[in-house]
């Protein structure tokens, strides 16, 4: 089952990322940041005491861009990682680029959420600018010693697709263990990873995936911080590549429409449609294309004399800023070239 997943991955890979690289996002690391509140209001994923123990896969509600692909679930575990897509992750210890699955973590290691710990989630915000953020709450830090060592959240944005690892009060326990990592990866190529690196406090995407040894029984300097304010934070922002242009429609006829747009981006991945029925308020992702595509047939689906609102995207690691146009269907019976 594991090569089937591995295999499935690897396609989706070659598929929808094959062009896509870690150096295409901006990174800033602050030590001013501050943690969401999450004593109430949130949905607990993994409860206290739990060792090796994967989450059920979560909906985001949102589309979150990552590496050039489209996720709308996600999935956590015991070990300090979160998964994106539709596959839920494994239960037992994982390495950042040690497959082809889409990791991101705070800390992840050979965890385990202590007795007053857990894994819990909540939205906060409201669309087009929603914050989903994703709490592993006094997490052992090596298992199997059982003790509340630190507190750490991940958030994820609609719309900018950045995303945060933010840091409360870290400590490293006595239980000797295997490294720890800090990033994010969907590989082990270079540029498909982005890991932290203590000596230079700087993320390495070349040379092979870091990793971290911090020393047993104290606080793990460069991370942890006692208040709101002072937290340490790192970001991770999609450079965006340039958007399209020229957005026109043809073949215009009572249930469809042909969308065309003027290519701007030398490494796109492809291009990311949007539409709105109801007077361009609300948009919802209709369908994506190739990098060699630049027109998008819709045959089918729309309503006679009724008009449309579009966003058309160049897809990179994220998205680029959108090319907006509306057009109305025309009464059945007759089509418009």
């Amino acid at each position: 089952m594991k090569n089937i997943y591995s295999l499935l991955i690897t396609l989706l890979s070659i598929v929808t990322a094959s062009a896509q690289i870690a150096t295409n996002y901006s990174f800033a690391s602050s030590s001013s940041g501050s943690m969401t509140d999450m004593s109430s209001g949130t949905t607990q994923l993994i409860g206290a005491n739990q060792e090796d123990v994967a989450s059920a896969v979560i909906d985001i509600d949102f589309d979150f861009w990552f590496m050039g692909a489209r996720y709308r679930q996600f999935s956590v575990n015991s070990n300090g990682f979160v998964e994106l897509g539709t596959f839920q992750i494994f239960n037992y210890q994982q390495s950042l680029g040690g497959g082809v699955s889409r990791l991101i973590t705070a800390l992840g290691g050979d965890l385990m959420t202590s007795t007053t710990g857990k894994v819990h989630y909540k939205m906060i915000g409201s669309a087009p600018n929603r914050v989903l953020v994703i709490e592993f709450k006094n997490m052992s830090i090596v298992q199997p010693t059982n003790s509340a060592d630190g507190t750490y959240q991940v958030r994820l944005y609609e719309s900018s697709n950045s995303f945060e690892l933010v840091y409360g009060t870290m400590n490293r326990n006595d239980s000797p263990g295997p490294p720890l990592y800090i990033g994010f990866s969907l590989g082990n190529v270079d540029n498909y990873y982005a890991t932290y690196v203590t000596s230079t406090g700087i993320f390495n995407n070349t040379g092979g995936v870091a990793f971290q040894l911090f020393p047993l029984s104290a606080p793990i300097f460069d991370l942890t911080s006692v208040a709101n304010g002072s937290r340490k934070m790192f970001t991770f922002s999609p450079i965006a590549a340039p958007a399209p242009s020229g957005l026109n429609f043809t073949a215009v006829k009572a249930v469809g429409m042909t969308l065309n747009w003027t290519d701007n981006s030398s490494d796109e991945v492809g291009y990311a449609i949007y539409r709105s029925d109801d007077g361009g308020v609300t948009y919802k992702f209709y369908a994506q294309t190739d990098n060699f595509t630049h027109s998008l047939v819709v045959n089918e689906g729309l309503t006679p004399l009724t008009n449309y609102f579009w966003k058309v995207y160049t897809v990179r690691e994220g998205l680029s800023s959108p090319i907006t146009g509306s057009l109305s269907t025309i009464a059945a019976g007759n089509i418009t070239s």
